[in-house]
């Protein structure tokens, strides 16, 4: 009998870059697609997570991709109405842009043209593999 071994990587696919703004997360979309020239749309379903004693909060989604650069994005809602937190370690970032398949130049593209606006407080790139709930942003 063969025996088969299962590798599983620890490495995840995408860039994140977390972004400080008292904006509401349609105005954030906004300005997204103005100053970076993307078509982010909302998504039908929100990304919902689950908490202790059958909590659940519901974090709004944004999707787009840039044909460009051959990347898929997603800005999420990092902090729910509930006040509960997709990436509790991260609470300074209001949003998550999410950038699937990124070329460095790309991220770092994005990273100083979001810090360039007014509206935005901050944004910093997060490494995705230091994060204990990195699962909450695979979907």
């Amino acid at each position: 009998m063969a025996v088969h071994y299962l590798e599983l990587d620890d490495e995840p696919d995408f860039d994140l870059i977390g972004i400080a703004s008292h904006i509401n997360n349609y105005r954030m979309c906004w300005l997204l697609n103005t100053c970076l020239e993307l078509r982010l749309s909302k998504s039908d379903t929100p990304l919902i997570q689950y908490h202790k004693e059958e909590e659940r909060s519901e974090h709004t989604v944004f999707e787009g991709e840039n044909e460009y650069w051959k990347t898929t994005l997603h800005l999420i809602q990092n902090k729910a109405s509930d006040n509960h937190f997709l990436l509790p370690e991260k609470r300074v970032a209001d949003y998550l842009l999410r950038l699937k398949n990124p070329k460095q130049a790309y991220s770092k593209e994005i990273l100083q043209k979001l810090n360039s606006e007014s509206l935005v407080m901050t944004a910093f790139a997060i490494r995705p593999s230091d994060l204990k709930s990195l699962n909450n942003l695979i979907f």
